[in-house]
């Protein structure tokens, strides 16, 4: 089969681990390496049977797991382990899986984990409170950056996902825990959108509840930098109206120049 393949410029769609580890333990790059291997299978049928008969199968067995060691990325596991622990479990997984239940339904178990993984990861996404941070010309983490410019009475958000339907309960949540980590004296909150790229019918009922309890503390609910499915999303759901047009800021240093100025004036 390895023969035929490489002749007629194809490749094998099975073969043994062991054939795998043998290829690419000689470097093996092109259709040329079944060719040459079948020939050496002949060769070796035609006249090397007797003497490898007389080899220990212990020996034999030695030279292939010689070869198979080298399909195990030892440095390249370590450093995984090092960037990011949940993908280093995952190949973990997926690995014993393979050894265990098989090639297919180890694979299938790692889809499905990673699948998993990404919807956790998408329902519990990063945020920040933002403050403007001198020379960079815009609005950051205040946790990763110490010199950071607050606003008394304003809280700048940010939600870096989509806002469906899977984690629209996590936002409302973080919003409140950060408006209340924020103080009493909260008069402005500002949601930086320019990081949400998508918006549901579940999130954007999410924020029309948002604007609503914020509305009872007597907080004002604005939104900055909106991508245009998030606008029109919010237009076919009234959402805009109920905001209120002039509560929409094209970036979060017109929101902040307009909103400041809107509560010096009381």
């Amino acid at each position: 089969m390895a023969g035929g393949a490489g002749l007629l410029q194809g490749f094998a769609i099975s073969g043994a681990d062991s054939r795998t580890a043998v290829n690419d333990s000689v470097g093996g790059k092109s259709q040329v390496t079944g060719l040459i291997a079948a020939g050496l299978l002949v060769l070796v049928l035609l006249f090397l049977t007797a003497p490898l008969a007389l080899l220990p199968i212990t020996v034999l067995a030695a030279v292939l797991v010689n070869a198979a060691i080298g399909l195990f990325d030892l440095p390249g596991l370590l450093k995984l382990r090092r960037i990011s622990r949940p993908e280093f479990v995952l190949t973990i997984v997926t690995l014993l899986g393979v050894i265990t239940v098989g090639v297919l339904p180890g694979v299938v178990v790692a889809v499905v984990l990673a699948l998993l993984q990404l919807l956790k990861r998408a329902s519990q996404p990063h945020d920040a409170i933002l403050g403007r941070v001198a020379g960079t010309g815009g609005f950051h983490d205040i946790a990763s950056h110490a010199t950071a410019e607050t606003f008394p009475g304003l809280v700048i958000y940010r939600f870096d996902s989509s806002l469906v339907f899977f984690n629209s309960d996590y936002f409302r949540s973080r919003v409140k825990t950060m408006v209340g980590k924020s103080g009493p004296d909260v008069r402005v909150f500002v949601l930086d959108a320019e990081t949400i790229p998508l918006v549901d019918t579940t999130g954007a009922a999410s924020l029309d509840e948002v604007r609503r309890d914020l509305s009872e503390r007597g907080i004002v609910f604005a939104i900055a930098a909106a991508k245009g499915p998030v606008r029109d999303m919010l237009d076919r759901t009234g959402l805009t109206q109920q905001i209120g047009e002039a509560r929409f800021f094209p970036t979060i240093e017109s929101a902040v120049a307009a909103l400041m100025a809107r509560m010096a004036e009381g």
